[in-house]
């Protein structure tokens, strides 16, 4: 388990780009960039450690974008599932959610499978599920009764998934079929406080602990298997979205963050931020395998 020293670790913007929300940071080892969008805007970034940046317009708000391991995007899009080619074109879409639901977060499991959360646009309690998209095209709702499920992750021998249900301030713990991937016992890992904000993206490192962004908390935390809180890291936004491992061997935190309403500051707010010096690492973001 690593030990943080707050005086060594460095917090900085890389780019200029400002999301309205930004989410679903995956880095892409063998472009050395890492791709993230922001969800209402419905724009895809590329952003290498340079800070240089390429946008691609979707055309409508997207909840998450993963890319796929032949190339191109897996999309959970407001209505369901799309898939878009190297130029971001949609070469097929499958909507299936009914009137008052929308996709949310999405990521792929060590085998490649994706895992979408769908919420009620009022994100009433109960309304919203994991559904599971394979290879074939085919899905399925996995787990339902949840109100706005939204950062995924699994633990380095993937035999355990993760999941925040973020109005419910709770993070979830499952364990996971080794040959269908599918979740099961499920059970509450931690149950964060008001002040904390909302448990919203996550990543695991190569230790097996989660980092978790807390929406309108400003930080993320790093939890234990277990569920205990080791290391909070305050950061220079309010609101944090997301995070993901990147960088040649994995050194560098990556960190998604949204605006706040009426924002018209020039701060980090909205901004790309990079994390250094934590002492830990993470693993390659999983592509969907189709």
């Amino acid at each position: 388990m690593c030990e943080v020293a707050d005086d060594q670790v460095r917090i900085a913007t890389l780019g200029d780009v400002a999301a309205r929300v930004g989410e679903c940071p995956v880095w892409c080892p063998e472009a050395s960039v890492l791709e993230w969008i922001d969800m209402p805007r419905g724009v895809a970034y590329r952003t290498d450690l340079t800070g240089r940046t390429l946008a691609m317009d979707l055309g409508r708000p997207i909840g998450a974008l993963v890319p796929r391991r032949s190339g191109g995007w897996v999309a959970a899009t407001w209505t369901g599932f799309a898939i878009l080619d190297t130029e971001g074109a949609v070469t097929h879409e499958d909507a299936f959610l009914g009137p008052g639901l929308r996709m949310n977060d999405a990521a792929c499991d060590p085998q490649g499978r994706l895992f979408a959360g769908s919420t009620a646009l009022d994100f009433e309690a109960g309304a919203g599920a994991i559904h599971l998209l394979r290879s074939n095209g085919t899905h399925e709702v996995v787990l339902s009764g949840l109100t706005l499920p939204n950062g995924m992750g699994w633990s380095p021998s993937g035999d355990i998934f993760y999941l925040a249900d973020s109005i419910k301030r709770h993070l979830l713990a499952f364990d996971v079929d080794a040959v269908t991937g599918l979740p099961s016992r499920r059970r509450l890992l931690r149950v964060f406080d008001a002040e904390d904000g909302l448990p919203d993206g996550l990543c695991v490192d190569a230790d097996g602990c989660l980092w978790v962004a807390l929406w309108d908390g400003g930080a993320i935390v790093r939890i234990s298997p277990e569920g205990e809180e080791l290391y909070r890291l305050r950061l220079p936004v309010a609101r944090p979205t997301s995070c993901a491992f990147g960088g040649a061997s994995g050194e560098i935190l990556f960190v998604t963050t949204a605006m706040t309403e009426g924002d018209t500051s020039n701060g980090a707010n909205g901004r790309l931020l990079v994390v250094h010096e934590l002492g830990t690492r993470g693993r390659p973001d999983p592509h969907f395998d189709d």
